[in-house]
Order: C-alpha cells, then structure tokens, then sequence
C-alpha cells in the first residue's frame, strides 16, 4: 500500500499484548515500516482481549488513538459484552458481530438485538459496523437501522493481497458507506 493520504483506511483484528507497553510500540513499528499514516489504521480489538488487564489496556488503547489510530470494538454482542467496556474505553466504532446480522431474516431477537446495538451506538456517537451481510435483504435491512458501515460477502470476499492492493489503487474509498 502507497503511504498517500487518500481516504483509503486498513482494518487489521488485533490481539495485541495489551498488559505492556509493548503493544504500542509493536504497531507505531508497523506502521513506521509501511510508511503508513496512524490516521489510516484502523484496529479491531474483540472485548475479550481486555479482560485480563483492562487498566493496562485502556493506556494502550488511549496512545494508540492520540497518535490518530481508530479502534474498533469487535464482535460486540459475543462472550462476555460489557455496557461497562463501553463507558470505560473510547471505542471509535462497534462491530456487530456477524452471528446476530446473518440471522435476522430467521429470528426476530436477532432484528431487536442488532437495532438495539445500532440504537446504543448512535447514543453515545459511535458509527456502527454490521458484520457477515451476505444477502441484499440483510444489507436492506441494516441499512433501514441505519448502521453506517456493513462488511461481507455481498460486498466482496476475502482476497489475497495482490488483489487487495489492485482494489485499493482502483477505488477512491474502499469503506463505503451501505447507505450510498
């Protein structure tokens, strides 16, 4: 990927060594090499990542993001989800986990979960992300709740990097949002 400034964004799931300092490091040294600005990374981090040291976790999460990197509270809604994770951390974003968006068109918890998530999210002014949209009533549906973001194989299937490379020069903005 070329270090412009464009409004392409990278997402990279992390499991970052939260207890230490060291997770700090190890991506400013990622993105150094890659010549890639912080502004463009985005970091998805699964909740159950901070369980262990959440103190610890919180400095790390509040450097990485006064360098200008975004996190993203991943598969929210799975494990052990927490109201308190997201009074306590400054998401940037909230994922809705895939298992409650694929169901919607069979289950109707699913359709009061994910609108719920949606509705919380826009309270605290947190975009949302829908996880494993696969079917235009799936995406129809989530953009009738009004989440900014979705993310699946409606849109496109994983990709080896070459080809991600030749998408990312190809488009202007590769995270578009599904209400366009």
């Amino acid at each position: 990927m070329e270090s412009g400034s464009g409004p392409v964004r990278a997402g990279r799931s992390s499991s970052c060594p939260w207890k230490r300092q060291k997770g700090i490091i190890w991506v400013l040294a990622i993105v150094s090499e890659a010549g890639f600005s912080p502004e463009r990374l985005e970091i998805e981090v699964a909740e159950t990542t901070l369980l262990s040291d959440l103190v610890g976790a919180r400095a790390v999460l509040v450097a990485l993001q006064d360098i200008g990197i975004k996190i993203s509270l991943d598969d929210f809604g799975t494990g052990f989800s927490s109201l308190y994770h997201l009074r306590e951390l400054r998401f940037d974003k909230i994922k809705i986990d895939r298992s409650f968006v694929q169901s919607m068109g069979v289950d109707v918890e699913s359709v009061r979960i994910v609108h719920s998530v949606i509705a919380l999210a826009k309270s605290l002014g947190m975009p949302t992300i829908a996880e494993g949209i696969e079917q235009l009533q799936t995406k129809n549906q989530i953009m009738q709740d009004a989440a900014e973001y979705g993310q699946g194989f409606y849109f496109g299937k994983a990709m080896p990097a070459d080809e991600a490379d030749k998408l990312v020069h190809a488009s202007a903005d590769l995270r578009v949002p599904i209400k366009a």
